[in-house]
């Protein structure tokens, strides 16, 4: 037996050898690789030149033990020289084989015996448990991408964002690119909905309907407070398609307790004030119980003692 790393044996092929065999041309439609019929060094040699024949059969050069048909690692650990698969040392055009046979070998998920794959295919990757697996402080992206988990506090203070990080809406951003959502920019680091849109939830903005007959509403200054930082923006809002249209156009509707915010769903009055809902009607406004108090700070929804004729 040989060892593979320091956990693996496997069995020396060179002990097995079958008795010599005639080579024939059945090899012509695949290459030759690592327990192949052979007669020369040439015929293992298509693909990898850490092949080499011994008693007949294609087998891995002195220090190197196989890991399939066409790979051969170096037990000396020297990474400069483990090149093993397909490398442009190959001898023979008649089988164009790329880097994409290692790329599939190291993708995360796939199963390994060591280090090596999954690093050259995927960095910041490494074995575990006998898969492909993502290090510590890294999360997968797809088969082929570890990302530093930015969702994580200590790891997000310590540390600059990737250019290829995706964040949802709220998320740390340095440039659009760095937001999921298409239609999102990146403002004062934070990943937000541009003038013309309002967030639905983490993953879409909503396009504002572009209709000259609805009522436009200009806000103050909103404070949203996000995860990482807090920013203001001036929005402008008009009515819901489905909302109803008002009697006087061009007028501000006058709502009881009723912020000036247009809204479709609960969690964005909610966001401004906690004790506010949006009405069928697409305005927020204060729950039972509550007045709305304009302030220097904005409005709020204060508490008050309930009355009989009280009601939304």
């Amino acid at each position: 037996y040989v060892a593979i790393d320091a956990y693996r044996c496997i069995q020396d092929f060179v002990l097995l050898l079958p008795p010599p065999k005639q080579v024939t041309k059945s090899y012509e439609n695949e290459p030759l690789g690592y327990g192949s019929v052979c007669s020369i060094n040439s015929d293992c040699q298509h693909n990898t030149m850490y092949l080499e024949c011994l008693h007949g059969t294609c087998v891995c050069l002195d220090g190197y033990v196989p890991l399939g048909k066409h790979l051969c690692f170096n037990m000396r650990g020297q990474e400069s020289s483990t090149i093993i698969n397909l490398l442009s040392s190959t001898t023979s055009t008649h089988y164009p084989i790329n880097n994409e046979v290692i790329k599939s070998l190291g993708k995360l998920g796939n199963t390994c015996t060591n280090d090596y794959f999954c690093r050259r295919t995927v960095s910041q990757s490494h074995c575990y448990n006998g898969q492909c697996t993502c290090m510590n402080g890294f999360i997968p992206i797809d088969q082929y991408t570890c990302m530093q988990n930015m969702n994580e506090e200590t790891t997000a203070q310590l540390t600059t964002i990737p250019i290829d990080y995706k964040s949802l809406l709220g998320g740390k951003c340095l440039t659009k690119r760095n937001c999921h959502t298409s239609t999102a920019v990146c403002l004062d680091s934070v990943c937000s909905c541009p003038k013309g849109y309002f967030p639905v939830d983490d993953w879409s903005c909503l396009q504002v309907p572009e209709s000259s007959d609805e009522e436009l509403i200009e806000t103050t200054s909103i404070i949203t407070t996000t995860a990482t930082s807090t920013f203001s923006t001036t929005t402008i809002f008009r009515w819901w398609p489905w909302s109803p249209t008002p009697t006087t156009r061009h007028t501000s509707l006058y709502i009881k307790n009723a912020f000036r915010v247009r809204c479709l769903l609960n969690r964005q009055c909610a966001s401004m004030d906690k004790n506010s809902h949006c009405t069928l009607f697409g305005r927020c406004i204060c729950n039972r119980g509550y007045q709305l108090e304009t302030t220097n700070r904005g409005q709020h929804c204060i508490q008050r003692i309930i009355n009989e004729n009280d009601c939304d």
